[in-house]
């Protein structure tokens, strides 16, 4: 009678074996993302910020009654020509009433930015899509 390794053994020994050569095959990460970069103080709108890029910013408070100056264009991803801190507060990066930092991501503009109410403000509708377009980051940097 022949005997046979069980399966489980065998493939123990072509992973030892192997494992050298599937390590250099398959990269272990991806390279980090670039370092966002820090404005210091948010502009009014993103509209010169590059596509695929990403910055840091600070919003001062908003008006006392929680609604941010300015006009928001989308939801979530949101028009280049919006308001920076508006958005960040109609995203719920950012509460309103209060400064704060916020991570912006540059983006391709979608087909269509569509209307919300979202965290006391509402954004408006744009039917067409623009030059760029941005969402934030759920992660502040300090």
């Amino acid at each position: 009678m022949k005997r046979s390794l069980p399966t489980s053994l065998i493939l123990v020994i072509a992973l030892i074996a192997c494992g050298p050569a599937l390590a250099q095959a398959v990269p272990t990460s991806a390279a980090p993302p670039p370092a966002a970069l820090d404005l210091g103080d948010c502009p009014d709108v993103a509209g010169a910020f590059e596509l695929g890029k990403t910055y840091v910013c600070s919003c001062p408070p908003s008006a006392a009654d929680g609604s941010p100056g300015g006009t928001v264009y989308g939801s979530l991803v949101y028009s280049n020509d919006s308001n920076v801190c508006a958005a960040a507060v109609h995203a719920g990066a950012l509460k309103a009433a209060t400064a704060g930092r916020v991570v912006v991501q540059m983006l391709d503009s979608p087909p269509v930015f569509k209307s919300t109410n979202q965290n006391g403000i509402k954004s408006e509708v744009w039917t067409t899509a623009t030059a760029a377009a941005f969402q934030f980051s759920p992660a502040a940097q300090p």
